[in-house]
């Protein structure tokens, strides 16, 4: 079977599981480099069954030399190992030689997060009214950007102080509740900020309506930095400071867990991050 129409069917397979449009979207676009990488290497069309353990090393060795990081890589590994379950499924190879691509070993990094005063110069040198309140947003629920990005304004149910988020990270719905000052700033974004458009998107600005992550991103970043906040701020950064807040005001994890959308009690674990000034206090208690 030709690499290209194995792909196809790869990605049907991850649409009939109800893979989320974020994964299926990031799966094509690594088997999209594949296909080209091998495609090269092979000077034309590429068989699957002559796909080699050799071709997927060099393949990701070329990958470390254009200095993608270890946790990059091992995302690729993670792709090609599912790729690769799926052609065993259906008998269209013999065994998955993904599996002995060998991981990498990661730092374990101290995750970034902003405190309030810095979250509020942040917002003071964000001179877009729609990121504005996208940012207060995420650092008032935790929401992804992606879902940021997707969220329809049927999905903001003010009188009921909620956010119903459809299909997030893992195809996986889940509501957020919402606080009295966001409710108040949403409502004022509804009535006095958001364009006059037909769109469904919550957050729509008047030419597309709809906002990208880029441009949310770029918007966030060069706030940070008029601000003069040493820190690469992202919708990222914000998520993770919603997460942090809650730790700081003893929410348990469980329920921090599920406000996030974790599947897995360990994700949520890296946020409970410790400082210098905190394992300070800690050991004070001996004193």
């Amino acid at each position: 079977m030709l690499l290209i129409k194995a792909i196809e069917g790869f990605e049907k397979n991850l649409k009939y599981k109800q893979s989320s449009k974020e994964t299926i979207k990031s799966y094509m676009r690594e088997m999209k480099y594949l296909n080209k990488y091998m495609s090269k290497q092979m000077n034309g069309m590429v068989y699957i069954d002559t796909i080699t353990l050799k071709h997927l090393e060099t393949y990701l060795e070329e990958k470390i030399n254009k200095g993608l990081k270890a946790t990059s890589i091992n995302q690729v590994i993670y792709i090609l190992r599912s790729f690769y379950n799926f052609l065993v499924k259906k008998d269209y190879v013999g065994k998955n030689i993904a599996v002995k691509l060998e991981i990498l070993k990661t730092a374990t990094k101290e995750r970034q997060y902003l405190t309030e005063d810095e979250f509020g110069k942040l917002l003071e040198n964000i001179n877009h009214s729609i990121v504005k309140v996208i940012a207060i947003t995420i650092f008032n629920t935790g929401l992804r950007i992606s879902e940021i990005i997707n969220l329809q304004l049927e999905d903001v149910v003010l009188q009921g102080q909620r956010v119903k988020v459809n299909q997030g990270k893992g195809n996986k719905d889940r509501t957020v509740p919402m606080n009295d000052t966001l409710k108040k700033i949403l409502e004022e974004y509804l009535e006095n900020t958001r364009p006059q458009v037909a769109s469904t998107n919550f957050f729509a600005t008047k030419r597309t309506g709809s906002i990208s992550r880029p441009y949310i991103n770029r918007r966030l970043k060069e706030a940070a930095k008029d601000a003069g906040i040493p820190k690469t701020v992202t919708a990222h950064i914000l998520r993770h400071s919603f997460a942090s807040y809650l730790l700081k005001k003893n929410v348990n994890l469980i329920e921090i867990q599920k406000l996030l959308g974790h599947n897995s009690l360990k994700t949520t674990a890296v946020y409970a991050h410790t400082n210098m000034d905190q394992l300070q206090k800690a050991v004070n208690v001996f004193n």
